[in-house]
């Protein structure tokens, strides 16, 4: 037996590798937390080091955040391609594309119905979301229909999904999932996908 095979454990054959993969709302409880934790790490890794420094630190503060928005132009970083599952317009659907306009001017709404339905959701998109967004000039978000032909709801979306990284091979995927919570309301939660290099 090798050591590497002892230490992280047997290598999985490719055909295996599919069933290996983590679903979205699998990978929302995996990673969730990790993308939360790592996004407040910074703001207060900064003010740690701020704090101290009083009134020096207005001093500071602009020419380090001069400097990050200066590094972020010259890296070329684009906003992500925002992917948003959708089963039917509903003011939950309404409040994620909202939370998605917040992270990029590029969406796409993706709908999964089976082969033999007819498409339900066109007429509400145009009303409810091409409509408006024409009146007020905003980027309009398109609208991606699946079709399925066991009715299988989260296979197609991740295939999709996988598509459009291969499509953007330097660009950050955002999964918008939205879930209704009966007492609470709606919580929406965002996965990032980016491919390997």
């Amino acid at each position: 037996m090798k050591i590497t095979d002892l230490l992280l454990g047997k290598a999985l054959p490719t055909w295996m590798e599919r069933a290996e993969r983590v679903g979205i709302a699998t990978g929302v409880a995996i990673f969730g937390l990790d993308a939360l934790s790592s996004a407040a790490y910074g703001p207060e890794a900064a003010l740690t080091m701020l704090i101290p420094l009083r009134r020096l630190s207005v001093f500071y503060i602009v020419p380090i955040s001069a400097s990050i928005i200066v590094l972020l132009k010259v890296t070329g970083l684009k906003p992500p391609v925002v992917m948003m599952p959708i089963q039917r317009w509903a003011k939950a659907s309404a409040k994620a594309l909202r939370f998605a306009l917040t992270i990029s001017q590029e969406i796409e709404a993706v709908h999964v119905e089976a082969e033999n339905e007819t498409p339900v959701i066109d007429q509400d998109w145009d009303n409810f979301v091409l409509a408006p967004h024409r009146e007020q000039e905003l980027p309009l978000p398109n609208l991606v229909i699946l079709k399925s032909p066991y009715r299988q709801v989260i296979s197609p979306i991740v295939d999709y999904v996988f598509r459009v990284v291969d499509q953007h091979p330097a660009r950050q995927i955002a999964v918008v999932v939205r879930s209704c919570l009966s007492t609470t309301g709606t919580m929406i939660c965002c996965v990032i996908i980016e491919r390997n290099f």
